[in-house]
């Protein structure tokens, strides 16, 4: 009986663990504009059953006892000899958590740069605009995350 228990509990909690991720390295090209996507699904429970329906203090996987979007983005690369423009709007609870101070127009921009080759012979450019930081692996698409649990 013991060990019914142990397995029961240990079915429980994995399926309470569950995080799916779902990318896709290629992307459909329209003309001159690459379009790719990504989405980060994920169920989570927390054994205080916070009130609010959320993990306080959570950027990632922030719902409790619900299916919910951690992240899913639509990328859109525009790129030609000289000129490169990149957007990438997402939705999920890690944007409402962690973007809940920003303004309502940039609250759910992922990424939005544009850049300028400076040369036609060197693959020199500069971009300007918002990005994913290269200087950390804290980054919110759980694939990129080395420490993200699922």
């Amino acid at each position: 009986m013991k060990n019914c228990r142990v397995r029961l509990l240990f079915l429980f909690w994995s399926l309470t663990a569950i995080q799916v991720s779902f990318a896709n390295s290629d992307s459909l090209r329209i003309g001159a504009v690459q379009v790719s996507g990504y989405a980060d699904l994920y169920y989570g429970y927390d054994f205080n059953k916070p009130e609010s329906g959320n993990h306080p203090y959570m950027v990632s996987a922030a719902r409790h006892a619900k299916p919910a979007i951690n992240l899913a983005y639509l990328s859109f690369l525009y790129e030609s000899a000289s000129w490169r423009i990149r957007f990438a709007p997402a939705a999920g609870s890690y944007m409402v958590m962690n973007y809940a101070a920003e303004p309502r127009l940039t609250k759910y921009i992922f990424e939005a740069s544009t850049g300028f080759r400076l040369s036609a012979k060197k693959n020199i450019w500069i971009d300007a605009g918002v990005f994913g930081s290269p200087f950390t692996n804290e980054s919110p698409v759980s694939r990129d995350q080395v420490t993200y649990t699922r």
